[in-house]
């Protein structure tokens, strides 16, 4: 059983949206890669209790509009071809609301609303964020957040790697042995509710972009991993209503999200067209 008491940056980190460029530049790196190896090697392993990982075409679960929104876009990535990202290079989505916890008493575990993996078999960790209908900025949702918790699920997914391959394969994927990507997926819509800020709000949040863009790559160095920040073309939650297994009548276009000093959606990605 995993103690989220004992990971208080990867678990119980608040972000708040108010000086978050002061929490991003104050946040301790070394105690974050801490937590990150040391969960690492307590994380729960479903394989012990022949629990899968990946399941094909899993149901929808969620009730609340926001989630479900969220749950429903998961669902068409998973039936899209892949994408080309200028560091990942060819990848695509295996599953969707992938389960982490062994057992119940991991509860607050969480599950991976994206994996996918590489061309080169590397595992790609995506956290999908969408805007809430109607709300303001959702504290508990900005970037640094959706960071975190894309590393906490990492840690996870890296200790399980070998049985997560073995099921890989089943679905026509090789699994290499290299640490995972953490991506930060949302559209076009949710990074701009982030980017493009009012005079007063900027002025309150801080010059973040910055700040998160230096963690990021600081993570990377010290970890091994890669961080991505990608947005997906919007699209509207009735275009995804209806059927069970939602589809949508067109490609969705993928974009690279710059911050550091550039601070913008760049050019859509290349489609893939077949699957890898």
């Amino acid at each position: 059983m995993v103690d989220p008491s004992r990971f208080p940056i990867l678990f119980g980190k608040k972000w708040p949206i108010t000086g978050l460029a002061t929490e991003l530049a104050a946040l301790n790196r070394n105690e974050l890669c801490q937590e990150y190896e040391e969960l690492r090697r307590c994380a729960p392993n479903r394989g012990l209790r022949k629990k899968p990982y990946l399941v094909k075409d899993r149901e929808s679960t969620s009730g609340d509009d926001s989630n479900r929104f969220e749950e429903r876009l998961a669902m068409v990535l998973c039936h899209r071809d892949g994408w080309r990202s200028p560091r990942m290079g060819r990848f695509r989505v295996l599953d969707r609301q992938v389960p982490l916890q062994a057992e119940r008493t991991d509860s607050r575990i969480g599950k991976v609303d994206l994996l996918g993996v590489t061309e080169s078999g590397r595992l790609v960790v995506i956290e999908l964020k969408v805007k809430p209908e109607g709300r303001p900025r959702a504290r508990e949702g900005n970037p640094a957040a959706a960071l975190v918790q894309g590393l906490r699920y990492a840690a996870m997914v890296s200790a399980n790697r070998e049985v997560i391959a073995n099921e890989a394969r089943h679905l026509g994927a090789d699994v290499s042995e290299d640490p995972p990507m953490v991506v930060v997926l949302a559209p076009q819509a949710w990074w701009g509710d982030w980017l493009e800020l009012p005079g007063s709000t900027r002025k309150a949040m801080g010059d973040w972009e910055q700040e998160f863009d230096r963690l990021a790559r600081d993570v990377e160095a010290r970890l091994d991993l890669v961080v991505e920040c990608l947005a997906l073309e919007d699209v509207e939650p009735s275009e995804l209503a209806g059927a069970t297994m939602p589809r949508l009548d067109r490609e969705l276009e993928v974009y690279g999200v710059h911050l550091g000093a550039a601070r913008a959606i760049g050019p859509a990605l290349t489609s893939l067209g077949p699957h890898l």
